[in-house]
């Protein structure tokens, strides 16, 4: 028996994924003890790999880790969901509404003789 102690909690979602007991020592353990679930966990990783997350993520300052962690996942479902454009049909289908919405309120106020009313 190892005399490395272990943590007393939940282990981190890197260990517990792979099956493993989550050392005090581990790697994962800052970057993804209670930031991340499960399900979080395996779209990242099925999309970028373990190892190229987490030397990424462990560069991140703390206060950053969760904004760090919801770019990688939005970036991961974007690319399960459109394999070869990825974030860029997202950007595209927003930069389309954005054209849609200005074309509405130029529209609006031409209706309402060109001035702008705020509220």
């Amino acid at each position: 028996m190892s005399n490395t102690p272990y943590f007393s909690g939940r282990p981190c979602v890197a260990c517990a994924h792979s099956h493993k007991r989550c050392l005090l020592s581990c790697d994962y353990a800052r970057i993804f003890s209670n930031v991340i679930d499960r399900e979080d966990y395996h779209t990242i990783f099925s999309v970028f790999g373990v190892r190229n997350v987490a030397s990424f993520l462990q560069r991140v300052p703390e206060d950053r880790l969760f904004e760090a962690i919801s770019s990688y996942l939005l970036e991961a479902t974007a690319r399960i969901e459109n394999p070869v454009r990825g974030c860029t049909a997202l950007l595209a289908s927003f930069e389309q509404k954005v054209e849609e919405l200005q074309a509405r309120v130029t529209a609006l106020e031409a209706r309402l003789g060109g001035g702008v009313f705020l509220c």
